[in-house]
């Protein structure tokens, strides 16, 4: 029994059709269950599991060097409020890292004691304020110059 020419052309087009449909459906999925969510100093310092990598973001309020390693305070990203975690980090540090700037950094429960973090090698990365919130930002201490055109605004009504 032969098949004709168009017939097999649909199925094969058919077939096709569904390997990229599968396909793309795959990427999709791998690409939204890979995704690590922000998390906050505060949400961490009530329901961190212990051996869990977390991705934190916040203001540095505090930070010393000891030796090679780096110990910081953490806040809520943008206004430090809420309760801040103590994370210990060993790793490249970036220039615009200071006190008073937002960072990301991926952590881990420090198992000795469950109220510190433990940073992940080579993962902090800073935020240039500037981008987040339209205020001009002092290079040196991270806070605004000026009010921002949203403060202006509000302050206005």
């Amino acid at each position: 029994m032969q098949v004709s020419r168009s017939r097999r052309r649909t199925v094969r087009f058919s077939i096709a059709l569904t390997l990229a449909i599968l396909l793309a459906g795959a990427l999709v999925y791998t690409t939204f269950t890979a995704a690590s969510p922000e998390r906050f100093p505060d949400q961490l310092a009530t329901s961190a599991t212990p051996g869990q990598t977390y991705q934190v973001g916040g203001r540095v309020l505090a930070s010393t060097r000891h030796g090679s390693s780096l110990t910081m305070t953490l806040g809520h990203p943008g206004t430090g409020a809420g309760k801040p975690i103590q994370i210990t980090y060993d790793g490249t540090v970036p220039d615009p890292y200071r006190i008073g700037r937002d960072i990301l950094i991926q952590v881990k429960q420090d198992p000795a004691n469950s109220t510190e973090f433990v940073g992940q090698g080579n993962s902090l990365v800073t935020k240039c304020p500037s981008k987040f919130n339209g205020a001009e930002m002092n290079a040196d201490t991270g806070t605004p110059v000026k009010p921002s055109v949203a403060d202006q605004a509000s302050a206005a009504s």
